[in-house]
């Protein structure tokens, strides 16, 4: 080989390093982009997951708030009835009239210390923003896919593209699809579907978003029950029962509806009818 001929090789072999090079400084900073994209939305995952729980149990502790004022609420409003209407007796000795005094404050005590803890456990007001259905699923999928991984559950979603978007607090609809599915998956323990749809519905000005499973179904009595608090159908496990009274009360919340459709044979589907506004403000 002559001399040109091996510095024309040199030449392009210095060239094809050189590119080699390039090629390998683009790989390393997209990389590292991805890298750090990763990271940011691990962190967002985080951060709603972090909020969503946060909501989930301030609802929950709202729920045993308000059973245990009422289961205590009643029988103290009973006692301080009946002691006023003795007070009003005359003829006392003093030292009763005394007795019965001191029982009534402590009635009027004990029902305001009630009274502050279901203040303080009361769910802040709504936070309302215009949202699309695609949007709030996609923040709340990756909540439920550590869930998913640890079972054999497959999952299709179908959204109705005529779908407009909605008046929406984000994360008390990311809690109420959440319980949903945990429910689901619950109810399938050795593996199933989850249908996940939402369709407009122009004649009733709603949107409907179903979550159906193919689990083991909920008998008559169960679905009647379905939204009590602390009700469950697995032993020891009533904090769970809060899941559908969570989901009814948030619905609620933006002026719309839940619906429980089942049979004993198998497969569940939770219905939210949510209303859509015309003019771009809370519907309520």
């Amino acid at each position: 080989m002559r001399r040109d001929e091996w510095g024309q090789l040199a030449e392009h072999f210095n060239m094809m390093a050189a590119e080699i090079q390039q090629v390998m400084a683009k790989n390393f900073d997209l990389t590292r982009h991805l890298e750090d994209r990763v990271k940011e939305e691990t962190h967002k995952v985080v951060e709603l997951q972090k909020q969503v729980d946060d909501l989930k149990q301030l609802t929950a502790l709202g729920h045993l708030t308000a059973n245990i004022a009422h289961d205590l609420g009643t029988p103290l409003h009973s006692i301080g009835g009946l002691v006023q209407l003795l007070l009003e007796r005359k003829g006392w000795p003093p030292d009763v009239a005394h007795k019965l005094e001191l029982i009534f404050q402590q009635t009027q005590r004990l029902d305001n210390v009630i009274q502050n803890v279901r203040r303080a456990t009361r769910l802040p007001e709504p936070r309302f923003e215009i949202l699309t259905i695609e949007k709030v699923l996609s923040e709340t999928l990756p909540l439920v896919e550590p869930l998913m991984q640890k079972s054999n559950v497959t999952m299709s979603v179908d959204i109705d593209d005529s779908i407009p978007p909605l008046y929406m607090d984000r994360y008390r609809i990311q809690t109420a699809l959440f319980n949903i599915i945990q429910n689901a998956l619950e109810a399938m323990p050795t593996g199933g579907k989850i249908t996940i749809t939402a369709q407009a519905m122009p004649s009733e000005k709603m949107v409907s978003i179903t979550v159906r499973d193919t689990g083991r179904g909920m008998s008559p009595e169960m679905l009647d029950k379905a939204c009590e608090p602390f009700y469950s159908s697995h032993k020891d496990e009533g904090m769970r029962g809060l899941g559908l009274a969570i989901v009814r009360d948030i619905v609620k919340a933006h002026g719309g509806k839940m619906e429980i459709k089942s049979a004993e044979s198998g497969g569940t589907s939770i219905i939210l009818y949510l209303p859509v506004s015309d003019d771009g403000k809370h519907p309520v």
